[in-house]
């Protein structure tokens, strides 16, 4: 009887949830993934999963409670109760507002130039142009003067439609020349005294950035640095000049600081990728200057999948060549990542992973080819790569079981897991990318906002070396990007449940495939979509066998597997 009572309780409550029950079949806001007895349900607007037993949810949806409520225990009514609560606290579609990471990204084409011949290559191969150090100069005094002065930080990465290796004169160059752009030398407003010898003093503090015992001579307490100083500190045998300076400025910073103002000065970050086909001393030697590490490496899988892909100029295979080199990179201290682009020649993801991990590669990162090539998914082959990413989920699932994660920290920045990061995080992935944000300069100067459109004149905002460019201009248009790149603004992809768990299609594979970078690409939409759906079955697995989803990326968990 009390029960009785107390279930007629819990009916007027869920009764005022009315307006909630009737949004429980919208498929654009909820996802079902049907389990025995229960259903689990991913909601978007809240980000969250919620497991509703199956008979209750369907009284709910025919609104027949008040005949067999009493049949249910008050556990599973108590449970559902709190779920409309949830539904009805998240009534709106909401995002949160985007924040500024206060870094700014310069992509830099040096040149067009590659030793290898790929399939899927976006570059024009009949161009052959090289960039130029003054293009370059004026791209990141362009950068850290107009466009974001105030960045925290200039993260610079060159190479896009070359091979890095190729450009190295020009690189060095460039690396060079920035010791001109990060101002880590001393001036008179950062001292704290007035004196005569003003001038004396701060010639003797920036002749100190040029020694690389600076730290061993003067021994600051080690606490005063945060842990990327100490790290940077660590490197400064091999830093190139301008990464010297920076790190001897904080030494000096944290041994005077009764001399010294601490000054804001915006870090720069270079990175570069390289097909691996090099690994010569003076090319060591300038990744480790610039404190390349990890070094990203493409290479596609076994050695007849890579060498389909990715041949020499004239016909011969890569791959040995990789490997060979890939113990000289071993040997001489970088962590090896890899990138690897999947085709429909061989639609494998786990088969290529596995291969990957066995010649020593720490991570991996798997793309499939973008719309348009002949080696591009289509619709009547995209099938043979969903069935392959389900092969790699069952492994998840399996290596779960036996508490071994190192499958899940390989992959950690995959596109496979994305979905399932982003739902472990509870981050709303609410854009596809940072076209909006960052800045792509073509050998010529001409800006773009993605490597792909780099010699497409339609998409120039710009020359670098145009004297009356406009940093205030390309924000403007950064803004106007920002606001038709958002998941809400995009069409179809406002209408899909998964849409916070993909954050849209590719943009060039959009335009390439609709002729507008906002419309949807069906096929990648098809892919990512799937990944979503896998996604979110890995997590009710974690749930239904109560594992620890903080476990995954624990690397003392990594250690002890």
């Amino acid at each position: 009887m009390e029960n009785t009572v107390t279930c007629k309780d819990y009916l007027l409550k869920i009764n005022k949830f009315d307006s909630s029950l009737k949004k429980l079949k919208d498929t654009t806001r909820f996802f079902r993934i049907v389990r025995e007895d229960k259903i689990w349900l991913y909601d978007a607007h809240s980000h969250h999963l919620f497991c509703i037993g199956k008979e209750i949810l369907n009284l709910a949806e025919n609104n027949n409670f008040s005949q067999v409520l009493s049949d249910f225990s008050l556990k599973e009514i108590s449970s559902f109760l709190q779920f409309l609560n949830v539904v009805e606290s998240f009534s709106e579609d909401s995002i949160s507002p985007i924040e500024d990471d206060g870094r700014c990204e310069l992509l830099i084409n040096t040149g067009n130039h590659c030793n290898l011949n790929c399939a899927y290559c976006f570059r024009n191969k009949e161009s052959q142009k090289d960039g130029n150090i003054q293009t370059i100069k004026n791209a990141i005094n362009f950068a850290q003067k107009n466009y974001k002065p105030n960045a925290k930080g200039f993260v610079v990465s060159f190479c896009m439609s070359s091979e890095s290796s190729c450009n190295l004169a020009l690189l060095k160059q460039v690396a060079k020349e920035y010791e001109n752009f990060e101002p880590c030398q001393f001036i008179k407003e950062d001292l704290k005294i007035n004196s005569v010898n003003s001038d004396s003093i701060l010639k003797n503090l920036n002749d100190s950035l040029d020694y690389r015992d600076l730290y061993d001579m003067l021994c600051p307490d080690p606490k005063t640095f945060n842990q990327g100083e100490i790290e940077q500190l660590y490197k400064r045998k091999v830093a190139s000049l301008w990464l010297l300076h920076r790190a001897n400025r904080w030494v000096l910073e944290n041994s005077f600081p009764t001399l010294i103002k601490k000054r804001r000065i915006p870090y720069v970050a270079f990175w570069i990728m390289t097909n691996g086909t090099c690994a010569s001393r003076e090319f060591l030697t300038f990744l480790k200057s610039l404190e390349i590490n990890p070094l990203l490496i493409s290479l596609d899988g076994t050695e007849n999948v890579h060498n389909t892909n990715r041949p020499f100029l004239n016909g011969s295979g890569s791959y040995s060549k990789i490997i060979e080199n890939l113990k000289v990179f071993s040997d001489n201290g970088f962590e090896l990542n890899a990138s690897a682009v999947i085709t429909p020649k061989f639609p494998h993801p786990l088969k290529i992973i596995e291969h990957l991990l066995s010649l020593g590669f720490s991570r991996v990162s798997m793309t499939p080819a973008r719309v348009g090539l002949t080696d591009s998914f289509t619709k009547e082959n995209v099938l043979t790569l969903l069935s392959g990413y389900d092969e790699l989920f069952a492994k998840l699932k399996n290596d779960s079981l036996m508490g071994d994660f190192r499958l899940f920290n390989s992959l950690k920045n995959d596109l496979s897991l994305g979905a399932f990061n982003a739902f472990r995080s509870r981050t709303k992935i609410i854009k596809r990318c940072n076209y909006d944000g960052q800045l792509v300069i073509n050998s010529d100067g001409f800006i773009t906002r993605c490597e792909y459109f780099s010699e497409n004149k339609d998409f120039f905002e710009g020359n670098v070396n145009d004297k009356n460019l406009s940093g205030e201009k390309l924000q403007q248009n950064s803004l106007e990007l920002l606001e038709k790149m958002l998941i809400r603004n995009r069409t179809r992809c406002s209408k899909c449940w998964a849409r916070y768990l993909c954050g849209g299609t590719c943009l060039y594979s959009s335009y390439k495939a609709t002729g507008n970078l906002f419309f949807t690409e069906p096929v990648e939409c098809e892919i990512r979509r799937h990944l979503a759906e896998l996604s979110l079955d890995l997590l009710i697995f974690f749930k239904d066998n109560k594992l620890d989803l903080n476990k995954i990326y624990d690397e003392e968990g990594m250690k002890n597997v």
